[in-house]
C-alpha cells in the first residue's frame, strides 16, 4: 500500500473495522473532536504525543481486527501477503503516514499550546473569577478537579471562595486535594474544613496525604484546563500559568491522576460506608460509646410504633434495613453511652419539617409522630444516665451558609460524615468515609470541644421535662406548620 495522509490512513482503518469515533476516543483517552480533525486532515497529533497515540490506535484496531476475524481483509488493504504481526504493521503505517503528512507541509496550527501567564495578586484573582465559571459551569458531564496543593494553605489564600461563583451542572463534581494533618491540630483549620464541606455540599471532596501531592502546585480540570501556580500566601496567588490545549491537558492528567499515583487517601465521598463494606454498619454500632453531631434531624431514639409505620410504607428492598435499624438502635444503641449534640437551628428545622434520613429511607414524620419522638427522647434520657443531649449555637463562620447540613457520627474508633440529602441538587454522594485514624480523632475532638464552650447547653432529664412542659403548646403549633 502506498503511503497516504495520516487522516486518510486513520479513516481507512476505521472503515475496515466499522468502528465509531466515540469508541476510539474513549480507548485512547482523547476528545472525539480530535479524532474527527485527524480523520479530515485538518489536524495532526502533536509530535510530542504521536508515538503514544499511534501505539494506542494500533492496540485498538488490532484487537478489533482479530475480534471480527478480518485479518485477510487487513492484509489485502495493505497489499501484503506476509503474515506479519498486525499491531506492528498498523503502527508502522500510521507512523509513515504521519511523516508523509509532515513532509508535504501539512500544518497543524492547533497543536501549539494555548498558554497564558498571569502575574500579580489582583490580576490572578480576577482571572480565576472569570475563567472558572466560564470553563466549569457549562460542563454537563462528570467533572474532576485535581489539586496538587494543601487544603489549609489554599484556604489561607482564599482559594476556596472561588467555588462560590460556580453554578455547576455536572452530575458529579469531584475535588481531589492534599491535607496536612499537622495543620489540622489547630482548631481554626478543622473549622475551615467543616465549613467548606458544609458550604459546598454538591461537591465531592477527596482528601489525600499532603506529602503525596505537595511541590507540584498544579490544578487540573479534566479535559478543560491546567493551571500551575506559585506558592500561595495569605494575600492569594501571585502568579499562575494557564494551559487549555487538550493534548497537553490529557497528557498532564494521565501523569498526575492521584488514584493512579498511589496517593494515601484520608477521606472520600461514597453512597454509604456500608455499601462497599456490608459489615460496616454492624461493626460501627457494635460499640458501647457514641458521639453524634446531628444536623439533619434526630433519627435516633425513635418510638417503637414509628418503625411499624415506616415498615407499612416501605418497599420490599427497605424492609430488612428498617428492621435491622430498629433492632440495632433499640437493643444496643439506646442503652449505650451516647452523646448527641444538635445545633439549635437544626432542631427547629426538624420540628418544622419532620424529615429524617435513614439512608435507605427518607421519611417525613407526621406532627403526631414528632411529638411522640420528643416524648420518646425524654424517656430514653431519663432511663439512660449515660445519654447526654445538648444544644449548640453555631455561627456562619463554622457553616459557611445559613444552616449546618453535615452531620458527624463517631463510635470513638471510626467516623463518617452524612450530608443533608434534601440540600443536594445533583448526584453528589451523601456520605464521607473517614479512613485515617488520626483525622478521625482530630475531628472527634473538634466536635467534643463544643461541650466546654459557652456555645453549648446541656440539659438533664428533669430539666428537659420542665422545658418540654413549658413549651409544649408552642412545639405543637410548630410541628403542625405545613
Amino acid at each position: 500500500m502506498s503511503t497516504e495522509y495520516y487522516g486518510t490512513t486513520l479513516k481507512a482503518l476505521i472503515k475496515l473495522t466499522n468502528t465509531k469515533y466515540a469508541d476510539i476516543a474513549s480507548y485512547i483517552g482523547y476528545d472525539i473532536s480530535y479524532i474527527s480533525k485527524w480523520c479530515s486532515n485538518n489536524k495532526l497529533p502533536s509530535s510530542r504525543y504521536v508515538e503514544h497515540i499511534n501505539t494506542k490506535l494500533s492496540e485498538y484496531f488490532t484487537a478489533i481486527i482479530h475480534e471480527q476475524k478480518k485479518e485477510n481483509e487487513f492484509y489485502q488493504w495493505l497489499h501484503t501477503t506476509e503474515s506479519t504481526d498486525i499491531l506492528f504493521l498498523i503502527n508502522q503505517q500510521l507512523s509513515a503516514a504521519y511523516r508523509f503528512s509532515l513532509q508535504l507541509g501539512h500544518k497543524d496550527l492547533e497543536t501549539k499550546a494555548s498558554v497564558r501567564l498571569i502575574t500579580g495578586y489582583e490580576p490572578v484573582r480576577q482571572f480565576l473569577r472569570t475563567m472558572l465559571p466560564q470553563k466549569l459551569n457549562s460542563c454537563n458531564k462528570n467533572q474532576e478537579l485535581i489539586i496538587y496543593g494543601e487544603f489549609c494553605t489554599l484556604f489561607d489564600a482564599d482559594f476556596w471562595s472561588y467555588l462560590d461563583i460556580l453554578n455547576i451542572s455536572s452530575p458529579h463534581f469531584s475535588i481531589h486535594v492534599g491535607l496536612d494533618k499537622k495543620k489540622l491540630k489547630t482548631p481554626f483549620y478543622i473549622e475551615a474544613l467543616y465549613k467548606i464541606l458544609n458550604q459546598y455540599i454538591n461537591f465531592d471532596f477527596f482528601f489525600y496525604d499532603n506529602d503525596d501531592v505537595k511541590d507540584t502546585n498544579l490544578i487540573i480540570a479534566k479535559n478543560t484546563f491546567v493551571l500551575q501556580y506559585a506558592k500561595p500566601s495569605s494575600r492569594g496567588l501571585a502568579l499562575c500559568t494557564y494551559i487549555e490545549d487538550s493534548m497537553y491537558i490529557q497528557d498532564i492528567y494521565e501523569k498526575f491522576i492521584l488514584n493512579k499515583n498511589n496517593a494515601s487517601l484520608f477521606m472520600y465521598p461514597c453512597l454509604s460506608p456500608w455499601q462497599t463494606d456490608p459489615d460496616y454498619r454492624t461493626s460501627f454500632y457494635a460499640s458501647h460509646r457514641f458521639f453524634f453531631f446531628l444536623t439533619n434531624g434526630v433519627e435516633y431514639l425513635l418510638p417503637h410504633h414509628v418503625f411499624d409505620i415506616m415498615l407499612r410504607h416501605a418497599n420490599k428492598d427497605s424492609i430488612f434495613s428498617i428492621e435491622r435499624l430498629r433492632i440495632t438502635w433499640e437493643e444496643i444503641l439506646n442503652k449505650s453511652e451516647m452523646t448527641i449534640l444538635i445545633p439549635e437551628t437544626s432542631l427547629l428545622r426538624y420540628l418544622e419539617t419532620g424529615h429524617i434520613d435513614l439512608t435507605d429511607l427518607q421519611y417525613i414524620m407526621s406532627p403526631e409522630e414528632r411529638i411522640a419522638h420528643i416524648e420518646s427522647v425524654l424517656t430514653y434520657v431519663k432511663e439512660n444516665p449515660t445519654l447526654i443531649l445538648g444544644m449548640v449555637h453555631i455561627s456562619h463562620n463554622m457553616t459557611g451558609n445559613e444552616m449546618a447540613n453535615l452531620s458527624f457520627y463517631s463510635n470513638y474508633k471510626t467516623s463518617f460524615f452524612k450530608k443533608n440529602t434534601l440540600c443536594i441538587t445533583n448526584d453528589a454522594y451523601p456520605f464521607y468515609s473517614i479512613t485515617d485514624t488520626e483525622l478521625h480523632h482530630l475531628l472527634l475532638n473538634y466536635f467534643k470541644q463544643f461541650q466546654q464552650s459557652n456555645l453549648y447547653q446541656h440539659y438533664s432529664a428533669d430539666e428537659l421535662k420542665k422545658i418540654y412542659a413549658t413549651y409544649k403548646p408552642l412545639i405543637e403549633k410548630i410541628v403542625k406548620i405545613q
